[in-house]
């Protein structure tokens, strides 16, 4: 009997290792809550800038020019658009570049090349990022 009571606690004792190594090796691939947290905020200022990006394309088709400033964008009907930072608050950057370019800034948390991100439309770095862009879609 005591041979089964010993297999039982080895066999008990070797679940509680694979449980342990997986729980640790779950901590290790996901990110800390506070890192999933900025991830998310990091994608919100993404889908924002893309909004303010076709916001402005689509007002450069119908004007025949790039706004001066955002606040032409969210002056148009129909068009809700988050012009600031959903934490800080402060207006996202707009600058004309010349009759066909334009830059968007925004303060980011994430770095998207450590989140292997690096392919997407919108790659930043942590802290103030702009990224150009053109009217000519090539």
């Amino acid at each position: 009997m005591s041979t089964g009571a010993s297999g039982g606690r080895a066999l008990l004792a070797g679940a509680a290792v694979v449980v342990a190594a997986v729980v640790g090796a779950a901590l290790w691939v996901l990110d800390t809550p506070g890192a999933q947290r900025e991830m998310r905020l990091d994608a919100r200022r993404v889908d924002d800038l893309r909004r303010i990006e076709r916001a402005v394309r689509q007002y450069a088709e119908e004007t025949g020019a790039l706004p001066g400033e955002l606040s032409a964008l969210a002056t148009q009907p129909g068009r809700r658009l988050d012009l600031a930072d959903p934490v800080t608050g402060r207006p996202y950057e707009y600058e004309r570049i010349d009759a066909r370019r334009f830059r968007l800034c925004a303060e980011f948390l994430t770095d998207t090349a450590e989140r292997g991100g690096g392919g997407q439309d919108w790659p930043h770095a942590r802290g103030r990022h702009c990224a150009q862009r053109s009217l000519d879609r090539n």
